[in-house]
């Protein structure tokens, strides 16, 4: 049985690398008791696969993983009790959201991802409260900064990698971008200003949304604020969200 899972990773674990979240699943997977699979040959693991990582720091709203169960095992299985199991399993900043069957054709996790939503927060007072929320910017000043940034014909940022700088032109690469404040993401409010994009993500056209930030300042005469980056949900290039793949198992 092919499995989809969606979870969150927020608060402290957003500065928790991939390779430690795969082994805390891989844990969690044993503590629960499911009948996962595991691969073949001198070393076996875990049959797991994950879509994009993370950046170090940036909280995720809509993550997903990609499993397989014994098929012989999971007789009475459900969706809401698989979710009650591995949460019980977790620990604070991580929880499933969905658990998923997949059936048909598909690509796993990973291949799928061609879009991805982001909220930049300006509001890091940890303030949940609207009415009390004070900034140094008009909400006018917010609106205009991905204004200002679209109006260009093109946005050529500086990409850098280990050994090398390369400029590169960010602007096909943002589908989306506009202010907005308030609002609400898998049951989980967040006040004040932001700025919402959907950019390119995987494993061609991967935008890291730390150079639309970039880009805001020089382009977009944002000044050097600080803000939270948060991930919202996962989409195919067509737009899909990688959770409608999958079906509750009732």
């Amino acid at each position: 049985m092919d499995i989809r899972i969606k979870f969150s990773k927020t608060g402290h674990m957003r500065f928790v690398g991939h390779l430690d979240i795969m082994r805390f699943f891989q844990k969690v997977m044993r503590k629960s008791n499911l009948p996962i699979k595991y691969s073949e040959g001198f070393s076996p693991h875990q049959i797991m696969s994950f879509a994009a990582p993370l950046g170090l720091g940036i909280e995720g709203l809509g993550e997903y993983m990609d499993i397989e169960l014994y098929d012989e095992a999971c007789a009475g299985l459900k969706s809401d009790e698989a979710v009650k199991i591995l949460n019980e399993n977790m620990c604070e900043g991580m929880e499933v959201l969905s658990f998923r069957q997949l059936k048909g054709p598909k690509k796993n996790a990973m291949s799928s991802v061609g879009l991805a939503d982001y909220i930049l927060l300006f509001n890091l007072s940890g303030i949940n409260d609207e009415d009390n929320i004070q900034s140094n910017f008009s909400e006018n000043d917010f609106r205009k900064y991905p204004e200002l940034l679209m109006s260009n014909e093109s946005l050529l940022i500086e990409k850098k990698s280990k050994d090398k700088v390369k400029v590169l032109d960010i602007m096909p690469f943002i589908r989306h971008i506009e202010y907005t404040r308030n609002t609400v993401v898998n049951k989980k409010s967040f006040y004040g200003d932001m700025i919402f994009m959907n950019i390119t993500q995987g494993s061609t056209d991967n935008l890291k949304p730390e150079l639309v930030l970039q880009a805001l300042k020089k382009y977009g005469s944002m000044p050097d604020i600080n803000c939270s980056i948060i991930r919202t949900e996962l989409y195919d290039e067509g737009h899909r969200s990688l959770e409608d793949y999958g079906e509750d198992i009732t």
